[in-house]
């Protein structure tokens, strides 16, 4: 079996770090693969970094739209019958396709894989605060009775961005095209959440990218209010949108949209151009539905 396996390399303004993801995409020990490179109307050189890898890639250079539009761009162009995605400021090691491929070929019920990672510094050089490697194993789970509780309490291994995952093309045609318009808010939690509502996955313990820790991504390894405010949103817009689209999992949204609501509150309140979102969100919701989500938001504004 050799499947095609694309990668989409998604773009804006990350000149100093594309080569190198190009690179390492390229560079897989696995073959059968093609590289996508979707630009989100980047206005440095990254679009003169593309044409130099001419008919070695895919380009799709286009208007900024924010992350969730490169997304759908990308998956859209794409043939392959696996796919992952690539932060253009990280890359990934080697034998990242052919060994994540593998263990999810070897689980034909699992539409979706994910991996550890490790961080580099701008130079690409690794960083103390990478997590420990851990003893090579494969955990194989299902979260779709859980989520659709309402609780997702038992995750094996910590949750990577985007591009930690591979995922089967009939899974993400599930989910993708993505809702746009919200810019980079809507795009790791929206896709990890709905692939947990929709199939059974596998977590692999190996560190098979690296993610580069820079001056436009610093807060990644920060605890700060700005960070927490940027959860809020992001946590308020996943639960919006996977509710619309997913219902089945509407206990858990709830709870996530109470998390955000009550964190935003903590930050500083509501972004002005979200201010609607609870309105949008408790409309059609029972009286009781919405009292239980403001009464989990207090919660989460007073906790320490």
């Amino acid at each position: 079996m050799n499947p095609l396996v694309s990668i989409i390399i998604n773009n804006y303004n990350y000149a100093d770090y594309l080569g190198a993801a190009i690179e390492s995409a390229l560079s897989q020990s696995y073959s059968n693969i093609e590289v996508i490179v979707v630009d989100d109307g980047s206005t440095d050189s990254s679009r003169a970094i593309i044409a130099h890898y001419g008919d070695r890639i895919l380009p799709i250079l286009k208007s900024n739209g924010g992350q969730a539009s490169a997304f759908n761009a990308g998956f859209a162009a794409s043939r392959g019958e696996f796919i992952c995605f690539l932060d253009s400021d990280d890359v990934l090691i080697r034998d990242r396709v052919s060994i994540e491929l593998q263990a999810l070929i070897n689980s034909p019920d699992a539409g979706w894989s994910y991996h550890q990672l490790s961080f580099i510094d701008k130079a690409g050089l690794p960083l103390a605060q990478s997590p420990e490697p851990l003893p090579e194993a494969i955990y194989r789970f299902d979260f779709r009775q859980e989520m659709q509780q309402g609780t997702l309490n038992h995750i094996p291994l910590p949750l990577p961005g985007t591009d930690g995952y591979l995922y089967r093309r009939s899974h993400l045609q599930q989910i993708l095209p993505m809702p746009e318009g919200e810019g980079v808010s809507l795009n790791d939690s929206y896709l990890q959440y709905a692939s947990f509502a929709l199939s059974k996955g596998i977590a692999l313990t190996a560190q098979l990218h690296q993610q580069r820790i820079h001056g436009n991504n610093s807060f990644t390894l920060r605890r700060d209010r700005a960070k927490v405010k940027l959860r809020a949103k992001i946590h308020l817009l996943s639960a919006y949108w996977l509710r619309a689209n997913f219902p089945e999992i509407h206990r858990y949204t709830d709870k996530l949209f109470s998390v955000g609501l009550g964190l935003s509150w903590k930050t500083g309140g509501i972004a002005p151009n979200y201010q609607e979102l609870p309105e949008k969100y408790c409309t059609s919701l029972p009286l009781l539905d919405r009292i239980k989500i403001y009464t989990r938001a207090i919660y989460y504004f007073l906790k320490p």
